[in-house]
């Protein structure tokens, strides 16, 4: 059966898209526990139709992190379209996402990310080109508020949806705030009655009950979970149980996360062998977050040069 937005139970916890962070070990370890799709980080589209084989790495898929949204970002349509099909035949994702949200300086500054809002013309044409081109593969589209405001957001959300989307993810920040400030979800359930397609809430939820709460705020199909889920994949499960039965679940102790951080170094290891311990001393520090003596014992994780040598000082 083919991957459908509209057929999946609502509501939707997907598992947001980030950079460096969310790879093919990431999605994996989120299913497991209860993520219903995974959104993989963003890679360049200039970069896929060259073939770097960076770009490339990036969009494998394993079997068991399906449903899989693959996501894109640039600022030329036709470069878009082509790297979506290139990925589409080469990788199947169960979706393509077009990112319209990313604030990074790097990335604004060359037209893509957030600045699309700021070009709704050449929006509505890279999805155009993008869907003509992948067809039926469904195809969504991850935003901001606004570029400074919210004032043309429901605006900026029709045009997606005219223009061949099938889903809109909707971080609850405008571009110039960043990651600063609090998240505002109000403009997105304003988004949510003037639009068919379903949409996703995003941004700050960091607890079970925080998405119960966003649900209800924007009657949003579902939530995407992104810094919440760092050290924590228990969140998904977590939310489910919160959402289907009312059942608040006890937070994971201290040994429950030393466990799961071992089990996702030895995941990396063996998918990226033992060089991979620089690239995975990133997620050391959320697992070990909020322990008595994290600082010291954080900075002795980040000391070790070989797995092993990890493993010896969590034990």
């Amino acid at each position: 059966m083919k991957f459908s937005w509209r057929k999946m139970k609502y509501p939707i916890i997907a598992s947001a898209p980030m950079a460096d962070i969310s790879d093919s070990i990431y999605g994996e370890l989120n299913r497991c526990f209860g993520a219903d799709v995974i959104f993989r980080e963003m890679v360049s589209s200039e970069a896929i139709i060259r073939g770097n084989v960076k770009a490339i790495e990036k969009c494998k898929i394993s079997a068991e992190e399906r449903p899989v949204v693959l996501q894109v970002f640039g600022h030329n349509p036709k470069i878009i379209a082509k790297a979506a099909l290139i990925i589409k035949e080469r990788f199947s994702p169960d979706g393509i996402d077009i990112n319209m949200g990313c604030p990074m300086k790097k990335i604004v500054a060359n037209g893509a990310g957030a600045a699309l809002m700021r070009n709704k013309r050449l929006a509505i044409k890279i999805i155009q080109e993008t869907k003509k081109i992948i067809k039926e593969t469904p195809l969504s589209v991850k935003m901001r508020l606004g570029w400074k405001t919210a004032s043309g957001l429901v605006d900026f959300a029709k045009a997606v949806e005219k223009s061949g989307a099938d889903l809109i993810t909707i971080h609850g920040r405008t571009k110039t705030r960043g990651y600063a400030d609090a998240v505002d979800f109000l403009p997105i359930a304003e988004a949510v009655k003037n639009i068919r397609i379903p949409i996703l809430a995003n941004g700050d939820v960091f607890t079970a009950e925080k998405a119960k709460e966003v649900l209800k705020i924007t009657k949003a199909a579902g939530v995407m979970i992104g810094r919440g889920a760092l050290g924590n994949p228990w969140i998904f499960e977590q939310t489910k149980e919160l959402l289907r039965k009312g059942i608040i679940k006890p937070r994971p102790g201290e040994k429950n996360k030393i466990e799961m951080l071992i089990k996702h170094a030895e995941f990396f290891k063996q998918k990226y062998g033992q060089i991979s311990i620089v690239r995975f001393r990133k997620h050391i520090g959320f697992y070990l977050k909020g322990f008595e003596g994290a600082r010291e014992l954080r900075i002795k994780c980040l000391s070790a040069e070989i797995f092993t040598e990890l493993y010896k000082i969590l034990s």
